[in-house]
């Protein structure tokens, strides 16, 4: 069973209590990125079942010696994908 099977079967289950709001969460990792359409697209097919998707961005922090980095996901624009954010303390 992949994952959109695995969501249409839980959906359907809450539709069917009926009452209840359905939600789903996905971290988005960088390999994970070119899939985000496709989970977009899912749930605007099962609107009338799936009310809320939310996308929780995945961020990392490393350290080299003095120099700290972040790799923050964007979504927008030119920025597309991750980038790194340099910085000391």
């Amino acid at each position: 069973m992949n994952l959109s099977e695995l969501r249409e079967h839980f959906a359907e289950r809450v539709y069917e209590i009926g009452g209840l709001s359905c939600a789903f969460n996905s971290t988005v990792y960088e390999d994970t990125l070119p899939y985000i359409p496709d989970l977009v697209g899912w749930a605007q097919k099962h609107i009338d079942k799936v009310h809320v998707i939310v996308f929780i961005c995945y961020r990392a922090a490393t350290s080299y010696g003095g120099t700290h980095e972040i790799r923050l996901l964007c979504a927008h624009g030119a920025e597309e994908g991750f980038r790194k954010l340099t910085f000391e303390w």
